[in-house]
This record gives C-alpha cells, sequence and structure tokens, in this order.
C-alpha cells in the first residue's frame, strides 16, 4: 500500500461530517508530496488554515493494516483511516478538539 502513496497529491476537498463543514480547492492549491517515508504539505501560496488536513511542513509517515482498514500515521500518530482508488485517495479522520466534542472530517485528494 505505502507505494500507492508516492507522488504528488492534491488536496481537493474537505468535509466536516458533523459540523456540515465543505471546502474545495483548486487543483495545486494545496499538495502533498510523498516519498518512501516522508510527506511534504506545501499550502503553494493559499492561506487558509481552517481548511487544512495538514499543516505545512515535512512529517514522518508510515501505514499499518487493522481489520481490514488502512491506517495512516504522521509523526507516529494516527492520522485517519484511508481508502486508494485509482488516483482518489480518501482520508476519514476522527478529531475530538480539547476532548469534548468530536466531528469526523473526509479528505480527498487526487493523484497528479
Amino acid at each position: 500500500m505505502p507505494e500507492q502513496l508516492i507522488g504528488t497529491w492534491h488536496l481537493a476537498s474537505v468535509v466536516g461530517v458533523f459540523d456540515d463543514f465543505f471546502c474545495e480547492f483548486s487543483d495545486g492549491d494545496r499538495t502533498w508530496d510523498i516519498n518512501e517515508s516522508n510527506i511534504t504539505v506545501a499550502y503553494n501560496g493559499v492561506s487558509d488554515a481552517t481548511c487544512d488536513a495538514l499543516e505545512e511542513g515535512s512529517y514522518t509517515y508510515s501505514v499499518f493494516e487493522s481489520n481490514g482498514e488502512h491506517i495512516l500515521l504522521t509523526d507516529n500518530e494516527e492520522y485517519g483511516r484511508f481508502t486508494i482508488n485509482g488516483n482518489e485517495w480518501l482520508i476519514n479522520r476522527i478529531v475530538v478538539p480539547g476532548g469534548t466534542e468530536m466531528d469526523e472530517f473526509q479528505f480527498k485528494l487526487i493523484k497528479q
């Protein structure tokens, strides 16, 4: 599975399941460049932090499988469960800000 991740991905959209939240990005606004061990996130001149999946920067990553699901770890912390279908990568992430309320976000990335 990690070999499918290698390349440049464009963050196309972010959807908040419980908060009815939606952001859509133009091709190239947000990129994730992935090699065998790192993800480098670039905002490419666009700075709306309310919709970002990862902060701009570089992260180590790994992938493992649990109960038939693929799980992405960034900097040794679980980031989300994901599927890849062709050039589309969907990451589902559950966030509990401040430990009180939960939301689930779905990140859609397209391989360039």
